[in-house]
């Protein structure tokens, strides 16, 4: 099996995608799959974990565009 580089793993952060929000949402909006995007590069939640973020409340107001985090979600 071959190895994988420490460029390639980089990489491959990198083309990785994340769940973002679409529109402006308030703290305490429960969120629905119609309110999240994916896109790439990101960092935060990965759009695998996306049926563990729809039906949460959100901890505070975020923008369109935001990256969601686990902190948030309540």
């Amino acid at each position: 099996m071959r190895t994988v580089s420490p460029a390639e793993m980089k990489r491959r952060a990198m083309m990785r995608r994340r769940i973002l929000v679409g529109r402006t949402l308030k703290k305490g909006e429960v969120l629905s799959a119609s309110d999240l995007e994916f896109k790439r590069p990101g960092t935060g939640i990965g759009p695998d974990e996306a049926k563990y973020v729809v039906g949460r409340r959100l901890t505070r107001d975020v923008e369109p565009e935001h990256e969601l985090e686990w902190t948030d979600l309540e």
